[in-house]
């Protein structure tokens, strides 16, 4: 038997001990994730858990992503490090996109009650996560957009579950402002022009300016 046959044979069952080794399962993946405490940790465990949802089959992913999605929202609301909360979102935002959460109202809320959070910490840090959440917010609703749309509109989440923002919208600076009515002008059955009274009058100028085309219906409560 040739050198160069052994060689390629050892090199042949290193390549599939190297894959058998990196395997890992999905429950172990996990538990990985509840026990993450840091922003590495949580990325690693997730990158684990993304390549094996993908070889279930379409019931057993659901299942599976909801767990994930459970796990995640308990890091974003709980997690004393930043780091970690705002990548736990992060990955809760991916997971809209990818159309996998069984329950999308529940990310929602999960995300506007971050962002509460954040506002109430009235700090430079907090209002950085403050501007991540609503962005977050944000692109988490493009998975309802036509004509591509991942989820039926009968789970786009109720309007109630964005009505604690509103109050933010006296207090927060332009950028803030502009990112919630973003958010607001994505949301069915009220119209654009009742927020525009809950504005303090700069963000009212500013808001009279913007492009008629996305003058759509939002919500406005009295605080």
């Amino acid at each position: 038997m040739s050198n160069t046959f052994l060689k390629f044979a050892k090199y042949q069952v290193s390549q599939v001990l190297a894959h058998l080794s990196d395997h890992t399962p999905l429950s172990v993946s996990i538990r990985h994730l509840e026990e993450a405490k840091t922003a590495h940790q949580l990325t690693k465990a997730m990158k684990k858990i993304q390549s094996s949802l993908w070889k279930l089959s379409s019931d057993e992913r659901r299942l599976e992503s909801q767990r994930v999605t459970d796990i995640l929202s308990q890091h974003v609301l709980t997690a004393s490090d930043a780091s970690l909360k705002l990548v736990a979102a992060d990955w809760l935002r991916f997971f809209m996109q990818t159309g996998v959460v069984a329950q999308p109202e529940t990310v929602f809320i999960t995300l506007v009650t971050a962002a509460i959070q954040a506002f109430q910490g009235n700090t430079l840090e907090s209002t950085y996560e403050l501007r991540i959440y609503l962005t977050l917010i944000f692109e988490s609703l493009w998975p309802f957009r036509s004509p591509y749309a991942a989820y039926p509109r009968e789970v786009f989440p109720f309007n109630e579950v964005f009505f604690p923002l509103i109050p933010l919208l006296k207090h927060a600076d332009a950028g803030v402002q502009q990112s919630l009515l973003n958010i607001f002008t994505q949301l069915p059955m009220l119209v654009v022009d009742e927020i525009l009274e809950c504005l303090p009058p700069p963000a009212l100028r500013e808001s009279s300016r913007a492009d008629p085309e996305r003058q759509r219906k939002v919500p406005c409560i009295p605080t």
